[in-house]
């Protein structure tokens, strides 16, 4: 999953296959993480989000007056603050704003004011990080959280291993950074244990990877609680992938920090990503909507992605097929393909590329299209602009070639194609 750094290495085969299947899953934004973890009585940050500058100011200033009001009056300091961009790429730290070179996607900031001046260089802007690309990742919201204090960042992550077929958890007590630097340098400092669907872990797993992540033995019955919470919410939302990078270690909880008690530590999830299998997309329908109304807003809301760009240009498409339920993938310029079958999909463009061509798409339109779903197929294909010309190889079986036929008139009819049709 290698959107938002996910434990790649971690995976085996698993980060090919998604590279060849790129609809097999669907990452959420990082707020909508935090809010599902909120459901499941996982500790995280206070936080707000915002899509505009005022928004922030207003809510970072909701935000830190909530923060003051649980610190006693004799000590009370103005609680700090972090605003994040809310893009689907990790990095977002160290990448930068293409159209006004405001580095870093993650500020800290001590005043509304500073929030405010945040988000107006973040918003309607493409952050450039490692994992996007000179493309970049339009950033449309962002969050705005409660800064503190960690004794120590761990690392928790719940995985669909694809080599057993259930739940895998992988722990480190080297949080804050790339799992998959931590694989490379110290592969010891990873802990995997094998889950079940039915129950989190037993008490022997529980105490060894307590012990791994070097808590105390008091601190046993918290971690319980969360790797059942964690557990609960990957079994019930069909996670491939619940990460928490960092898990944050603190000796009091953050709006008590300023106050002198003894100290009692505990965990809180201080960043989360969370993949959801699309397979489940009946089932987790709310989940798919938010996202789909988020990337739409991003398209619709910032004058760059709406102008495009590559990546900009492939998302809108994929989208428009994911809303027809067609299985299309982007691939860049060349023939525009139109089949049915995934396996002859695949050799025809394996012939294309034979010939001396290349394929702009995958676009497999199964054994149950009707006209009217042609018909928006060849229309998708007339819309790209990398593919000067189309080419239909249906193979006549439990789709109907007059279905095709009949799809084809169709859209000639309703939209001008005036491109090579083979």
């Amino acid at each position: 999953l290698t959107a938002g750094g996910a434990p790649a290495l971690l995976f085996g085969q698993l980060q090919q296959q998604q590279q060849l299947q790129q609809r097999r899953y669907l990452n959420l934004y990082e707020y909508q993480s935090m809010q599902l973890l909120q459901q499941h009585n996982v500790a995280v940050p206070r936080f707000r989000v915002a899509s505009t500058p005022e928004e922030a100011q207003s809510a970072a200033a909701a935000l830190q007056q909530e923060l003051l009001q649980q610190q006693p009056q004799q000590q009370q300091q103005q609680p700090g603050l972090v605003v994040k961009a809310q893009v689907l790429a990790g990095g977002r730290g160290l990448g930068y704003f293409k159209e006004n070179g405001y580095k870093g996607g993650v500020q800290r900031c001590s005043s509304p004011q500073q929030v405010f001046a945040a988000a107006a260089n973040m918003l309607q802007k493409t952050l450039v990080t490692k994992q996007t690309g000179a493309a970049g990742k339009v950033c449309n919201t962002i969050l705005i959280c409660e800064e503190f204090k960690a004794k120590r960042e761990l690392y928790l992550a719940i995985i669909l291993d694809r080599n057993t077929g259930v739940p895998m958890l992988i722990a480190s007590s080297q949080g804050g950074t790339s799992i998959e630097d931590i694989a490379h340098s110290n592969p010891q400092a990873i802990k995997k244990i094998r889950m079940g669907f039915d129950e989190a872990l037993s008490a022997d797993a529980l105490e060894e990877l307590r012990i791994h992540l070097n808590l105390s033995p008091s601190m046993g019955h918290q971690l319980k609680s969360l790797i059942s919470s964690l557990h609960n919410l990957f079994i019930s939302r069909d996670c491939l992938l619940v990460e928490i990078n960092p898990l944050i270690l603190t000796d009091t909880p953050p709006q008590q920090q300023q106050q002198q008690q003894q100290p009692q530590q505990e965990l809180w999830a201080a960043d989360a990503k969370l993949s959801v299998d699309d397979n489940a997309k009946y089932r987790q329908l709310d989940l798919f909507e938010s996202v789909a109304a988020e990337e739409k807003a991003a398209q619709q809301n910032c004058p760059a992605a709406a102008a495009g760009g590559a990546a900009a240009a492939a998302a809108a498409l994929e989208a428009a097929a994911e809303e027809q339920q067609l299985q299309y993938v982007k691939l860049g310029a060349g023939v525009g393909c139109l089949v049915n079958g995934a396996g002859l999909a695949m050799a025809t463009m394996d012939l294309l590329q034979l010939r001396g061509g290349a394929a702009a798409n995958f676009l497999d339109l199964g054994g149950a299209a009707a006209a009217p779903q042609i018909a928006l197929a060849l229309q998708l294909l007339r819309s790209d602009a990398a593919a000067p010309v189309l080419f239909l190889n249906i193979f006549a079986g439990i789709l109907k070639c007059d279905e095709i036929a009949k799809g084809l008139v169709q859209a000639a009819r309703e939209h001008k194609i005036h491109k090579p049709i083979v």
